[in-house]
């Protein structure tokens, strides 16, 4: 089970990230997260349903490690979207998730006390080799991105950093307090944080406040965003059926289903080499469950 939940949110990331990238390369990236964040507090309402009456009672004890999660996965989320700006979908997501794996990693070693065995450790190293691999080997880039290898990168690795650190939080957290009402507070409150940031950019540097959508993009953005609610329920549940840091790690297959989500919205062909090295990512992870 701990495998299947771990997949299936890549599976619903993946579609997730690849829809909403039309999103991010169109409109006001800060205003299009913000808006992800506040459908995202409608469309994973039905969760709590199966959150335990007792459980709703600690969200005062944890809530303060919950800001923090928010706010680090907030600026993951708001660096996310520019790398998918500058790179091509595949590209961006190969090294998002390559630096949060190593990151989550650090985090349950050093903190969680979740040490992996040398077995697990191999096996996630090739993995994220294999994902940087993938980058190499990029697919032809979209006419409507701007390339800046330098500002994508940079992007890339801060959306590691910060979603390592926001995903090993409310991990820790789903193995005391039902995961499903900690996926439904983190989304939520990442969307009131950014739209706090856009207050600030607003009256300190003199910028447009949200961006406006028309209630038929608002309702596409919901649509667009939908599949994280399955996603962040699926890991955090799985987070408290074995360690964090795998649980990540066998997330990053994402990469894989982003290649092909990538060709099927927005043509980013995919080449022979990135098919084999999909083919031994797929093996590698099947070797991670049965070691």
């Amino acid at each position: 089970m701990f495998f299947l939940l771990s997949i299936l949110a890549a599976v619903t990331y993946s579609l997730q990230s690849v829809l909403m990238a039309s999103f991010y390369r169109t409109m006001d990236k800060l205003s299009a997260v913000a808006y992800r964040g506040l459908t995202l507090g409608i469309s994973m309402l039905p969760l709590l349903f199966f959150v335990p009456v007792n459980d709703f009672n600690q969200i005062t004890s944890i809530f303060p490690i919950l800001i923090f999660a928010s706010l680090s996965a907030a600026f993951a989320n708001f660096a996310g979207t520019y790398s998918y700006s500058y790179l091509p979908v595949s590209v961006a997501s190969a090294l998002m998730t390559s630096s949060a794996i190593f990151c989550n990693i650090l985090i349950g070693k050093v903190f969680l006390d979740e040490a992996l065995t040398v077995k697990q450790l191999i096996l996630v190293c090739i993995l994220t080799i294999l994902i940087v691999f993938l980058c190499f080997f990029k697919s032809p880039i979209h006419k409507t991105i701007n390339i800046n290898i330098q500002k994508g990168l940079s992007s890339s690795l801060l959306f590691g950093l910060f979603i390592g650190i926001g995903f090993s939080l409310v991990g820790y957290l789903s193995k005391s307090t039902h995961p499903f009402l900690i996926a439904y507070l983190w989304e939520l409150l990442i969307g009131i944080i950014l739209l706090f940031f856009i207050f600030l950019r607003k009256y300190l540097l003199k910028r447009k406040f949200v961006e406006r959508l028309s209630w038929k993009k608002f309702a596409t953005l919901g649509v667009y965003a939908s599949p994280t609610v399955i996603g962040t329920a699926s890991l955090l549940y799985a987070c408290t059926l074995g360690p964090t840091s795998i649980a990540y790690a066998i997330n990053a297959t994402m990469i894989v289903f982003n290649c092909f989500f990538g060709y099927l919205f927005y043509k980013e062909k995919i080449t022979l080499k990135q098919f084999i090295i999909i083919t031994v990512t797929c093996i590698n992870v099947i070797l991670l469950k049965i070691l």
